[in-house]
């Protein structure tokens, strides 16, 4: 095994030796009786994953609150089911799921860097509540809606979002998609809040969005209030869409930083902290 070092928390680990120590053969299988998907659960406390050990349409789920290393390729979900802090630093992770959300987690969740590509049938990546992106190179190439939570904080990282519906949905309460749904034929339904509260906040990182792929949605919709300090935004407006809106709000819509731009179909850049003003648009879309 060669040896690669990676920063947690401040402190360099070698993963060679973190793998010695912590993998100890394939996890338990774990029937959770969750109803959102058709995969095999299985339940890990190694402190790194790989999900190349994992057969196709499993859950890797983590359910102890901690520091987390994620490589190798994985069809199927990584779950997040702890009450504690979860922070994750990839290490050139692929995950696609065609049965729901790429990474989803039943409560907050902080991204700390490397690499992820994520291909989802519904969100590529969700959170129930606080999803703080602080760095790494996050690459969403098929979604329904690309990354949701409550409250999603972006501080920075290179982050490349296609989505059918929004690319960046802050949306409150529990997602509920998981539940029997008879016009979804059993799978559940999508975005399936219980609140319509929540926010999004910009602080740094440069971010590009091609959202309503499916000809309604929009590139960044808060059900809140949407805040921009910061980073380097391009929004690619679709060639045709029913309803869309590049920055949409229930709440005000605030940019005192950062460079935020529209590109049209036809290849023309529109600055948009010029045009946008707080709580323009109908927003909230869930």
């Amino acid at each position: 095994m060669s040896k690669k070092n990676i920063v947690i928390g401040g402190v360099v680990v070698a993963l060679a030796a973190l793998g010695v120590i912590l993998w100890a053969g394939l996890p338990k299988n774990d029937s959770d009786g969750e109803e959102d998907d058709d995969l095999t659960a299985y339940v890990v406390s190694e402190n790194v994953i790989n999900l190349s050990d994992y057969p196709e349409n499993s859950k890797v789920k983590i359910t102890t609150a901690g520091n987390y290393v994620v490589s190798g390729k994985l069809v199927g979900k990584l779950a997040i089911r702890s009450d504690g802090e979860v922070r994750l630093i990839f290490d050139n992770a692929e995950i696609t799921n065609d049965k729901g959300d790429g990474i989803n987690s039943n409560g907050d969740l902080i991204i700390d860097g490397g690499s992820v590509v994520i291909s989802a049938e519904d969100d590529g990546m969700h959170a129930d509540g606080d999803l703080t992106i602080n760095d790494g190179t996050i690459k969403i190439t098929k979604s329904y809606e690309g990354i949701e939570a409550t409250n999603l904080v972006i501080n920075g990282g290179v982050i490349d979002v296609v989505a059918s519906d929004d690319g960046l949905n802050g949306a409150g309460g529990t997602d509920n998609s998981g539940a029997t749904n008879v016009a979804t034929n059993g799978r559940g339904g999508r975005d399936n809040f219980s609140s319509s509260k929540g926010t999004i906040v910009i602080n740094g990182g440069t971010i590009t969005i091609a959202a309503a792929g499916s000809g309604s949605g929009d590139g960044l919709d808060a059900n809140g209030t949407l805040t921009i300090t910061g980073g380097d935004i391009v929004i690619k407006t679709p060639s045709s869409a029913r309803d869309y809106e590049s920055l949409d709000a229930d709440g005000v819509i605030t940019i005192s930083g950062g460079s935020v731009r529209a590109l049209s179909a036809s290849g023309v850049y529109t600055d948009l902290s010029k045009t946008v003003s707080g709580g323009a648009g109908f927003g909230g879309r869930r």
